[in-house]
């Protein structure tokens, strides 16, 4: 075998290696015991190392705490997995650093429960076929979220909070005004929020 060949062949294998490697590292499948449940859509799971993992549902939504229905869909998380123990199946983490992935609870699908219950819906840009067909017949049967007036999901719901609170003018009340020696302006800050303004004036 020249050297030539040698080298392409280790690099091959080097290569191939490497890629096992990542994506063993992508695929995990914890197993622990339920410590807290953040929203119908969001856990805390401690494995038998005592590692925690912040584990966020993947494929479905749950409605946000301070929306209508969210009270009841973290209620029935807590009452479906807290203190029980679950095997997480994930591909990967979020932008969050949060693990994604599916809850199994005696060989039961929880992501897909909570879906088909009316605890959650389906994510805005997931495929899951599966999940979309649970929605669809909760939906029809009224189940949950589905059987309240004008049910909205929480993906349009953050986002419309979040236009709200860009748009919200600052309370008087609330306001600080500063300014500095040769500045041609001053300063507006909000006391309990890091938010600040600069408005210029003429001299």
């Amino acid at each position: 075998m020249s050297r030539a060949t040698l080298t392409i062949t280790l690099a091959v294998f080097i290569f191939a290696a490497v890629g096992a490697s990542s994506a063993a590292q992508a695929a995990e499948n914890i197993v622990g015991t339920v410590m807290r449940v953040s929203d119908g859509d969001t856990i805390w799971v401690t494995d038998a190392a005592h590692l925690r993992h912040k584990v966020r549902l993947q494929d479905i939504d749950a409605p946000e705490s301070s929306q209508p229905f969210g009270s009841e869909s973290t209620a029935r998380m807590k009452e479906l997995v807290y203190g029980k123990m679950v095997r997480i199946t994930s591909d990967g983490h979020d932008m969050y650093g949060r693990v994604l992935g599916v809850v199994w609870l005696n060989g039961e699908d929880i992501n897909l429960k909570m879906v088909r219950e009316g605890m959650a819906w389906v994510y805005q840009y997931s495929t899951n076929a599966c999940y979309i067909d649970a929605q669809s017949v909760a939906r029809t049967e009224r189940c949950g979220l589905w059987g309240t007036k004008a049910p909205m999901n929480p993906f349009e719901w953050r986002k419309r909070r979040k236009r709200a609170g860009k748009a919200r003018p600052l309370p008087t009340s609330d306001i600080s005004v500063a300014s500095a020696p040769g500045c041609r302006g001053f300063f507006l800050w909000q006391i309990d929020c890091p938010l600040i303004h600069m408005v210029e004036y003429q001299t």
